[in-house]
């Protein structure tokens, strides 16, 4: 497949490749296409309608209230409610 980015997209991979994060075009292509396809996951769950929404989401929880460590029972609790959501997920 041959695709064309056009001239600010090649600078952006140009760029990105320069960082080391990505050995090749490809690499940063494939990632950026998991990214597309995890926020339509998401949206045709439901669960957010962006990232944009799942970062906000995500940063007022996190500001709701203390930081506080986890125990032995949060972690089994949270473990529990993992496993019940995985059984009630469609295959």
């Amino acid at each position: 497949m041959n695709v064309s980015l056009g001239r600010k997209w090649e600078q952006f991979v140009e760029e990105k490749l320069k960082t080391g994060d990505y050995q090749s075009a490809s690499e940063l292509v494939r990632d950026g296409l998991r990214l597309v396809e995890q926020r339509d996951l998401l949206a045709r769950r439901g669960t957010v309608a962006s990232f944009e929404e799942l970062q906000d989401a995500l940063l007022a929880g996190a500001r709701s209230s203390p930081a506080t460590p986890m125990t032995k029972g949060d972690w089994k609790q949270l473990q529990a409610e993992v496993a019940s959501f995985a059984k009630k997920r469609p295959a």
